[in-house]
C-alpha cells in the first residue's frame, strides 16, 4: 500500500463516525484513509487503485465489508452521485479481494445512513445520470471527469445492507 496525488477531502470526521457506528453493532474497523493528506492505493509503478475509507470486520457475523464512506445530500431530483474512477477503482479491488464492497451515504439532510453494493452499483451504472466533474486533483490540475448520479431509492438502511451482508461474500443487494 502507497500513498497517492489523490487529495483526501475532509470527510474525516464522518468516517470516525461510521466507524464509531459499526462498532456498536460488532465490527472491528480500520481506516485506510483517515488521518492523511493522501489517498491509500493499491500500485504498481505508476498505476494504482484507490482502498476504500474502512475496512469492518464481525467475526461473529463471519462477515468482512469494504466501506467508501461518503458525506451527501440528494440533488433536487434526488440522486447521490459519484466519480466514475471511485466506482471503476472500488468495483476492481471488490472483484480482486473478494470482498464486499459497499457505497455508504450518511445524508446529512436525514440524519441517516444508507448504503449499496459496488456490484448494484455497476450493474446500475447504464441507467445512472452521466455527467462531467471539474476539479483540483491533489490541488494541482484542474481536470474534468465523469460522474453519475444515482437514484436515492436505489440506497437501502445501513443496518437492512449490513444483514444482508452477514455471511456474504458480495452479492447485489437489491431494494424491494
Amino acid at each position: 500500500m502507497k500513498r497517492t496525488h489523490v487529495h483526501v477531502l475532509s470527510g474525516d470526521k464522518t468516517v470516525e463516525i461510521f466507524q464509531r457506528l459499526m462498532e456498536e453493532r460488532g465490527f472491528f474497523t480500520y481506516s485506510f484513509q483517515s488521518g492523511h493528506e493522501q489517498a491509500a492505493t493499491l500500485s504498481r509503478g505508476e498505476d494504482f487503485r484507490l482502498l476504500p475509507d474502512v475496512l469492518a470486520v464481525s467475526f461473529e457475523k463471519n462477515a468482512a465489508v469494504l466501506c467508501e464512506v461518503k458525506r451527501k445530500f440528494a440533488t433536487p431530483k434526488g440522486s447521490y452521485g459519484f466519480k466514475d474512477y471511485e466506482i471503476e477503482h472500488a468495483a476492481e479491488v471488490r472483484r480482486a479481494m473478494g470482498l464486499s464492497y459497499l457505497f455508504v451515504v450518511y445524508d446529512w439532510t436525514e440524519d441517516a445512513w444508507h448504503a449499496q453494493t459496488i456490484d448494484t452499483l455497476v450493474a446500475q451504472k447504464p441507467y445512472a445520470i452521466p455527467t462531467r466533474f471539474t476539479g483540483h486533483i491533489g490541488g494541482e490540475k484542474k481536470m474534468t471527469r465523469p460522474f453519475y448520479y444515482y437514484p436515492k431509492a436505489l440506497f437501502v438502511p445501513l443496518d437492512e445492507i449490513l444483514m444482508a451482508l452477514s455471511g456474504d461474500r458480495g452479492g447485489e443487494t437489491q431494494r424491494k
